[in-house]
């Protein structure tokens, strides 16, 4: 099966609110497969997330990020804006983060649209379960990925990662 978007959920599950992009991918996984779509949990794979920006299209990156909103909060964003926000900062327990793995993309060239879909935690504390509004946040950050897998797939590519880009 060729795979047009790839949607990855990235976070460690034992630091409460940092898991909820793992468990995101888990609620979509749990919706059922598509057509042209991979849906992949990958924890905190750090540099290993290179992977994910082989053979797809789109790549869509779901993560924790202290936007200073209100949490369980949503939101999209572009690598660019989280290269130029002073204020959004990717949650990174991981061995390389998210920003940095985007950076490495470009410069080995990756070209492919990515989207990030990120929400607002309210703890990191040592915890396996997320907090309520997080929690909440899981069907409406998996509704809002499958609205823009519909819109990516009747759609040419809008965003590419280059040598350029800086994340």
């Amino acid at each position: 099966m060729e795979i047009s978007v790839r949607v990855v959920g990235v976070g460690s599950l034992l630091r409460s609110d940092d898991g909820v992009g793992v468990r995101v991918a888990e609620e979509l996984l749990c919706r059922g497969p598509r057509q042209a779509v991979e849906v992949v949990e990958s924890g905190t794979a750090g540099l290993d997330l290179l992977y994910a920006f082989d053979e797809t299209e789109y790549l869509i990156i779901v993560d924790a990020a202290e936007m200073g909103e209100k949490p369980g909060t949503v939101r999209w964003f572009l690598p660019e804006e989280v290269a130029q926000s002073s204020a959004l900062m990717l949650t990174s327990l991981h061995q390389a983060g998210v920003a940095e793995v985007l950076a490495l993309a470009g410069k080995l060239g990756k070209r492919l649209s990515i989207f990030l879909c990120c929400i607002q935690p309210d703890s990191m504390d040592l915890s396996m379960d997320l907090t309520p509004a997080v929690a909440a946040s899981v069907f409406t950050a998996a509704d809002l990925i499958e609205e823009k897998i519909e819109s990516l797939l009747s759609s040419p590519p809008t965003r590419t990662v280059s040598e350029n880009s800086t994340v």
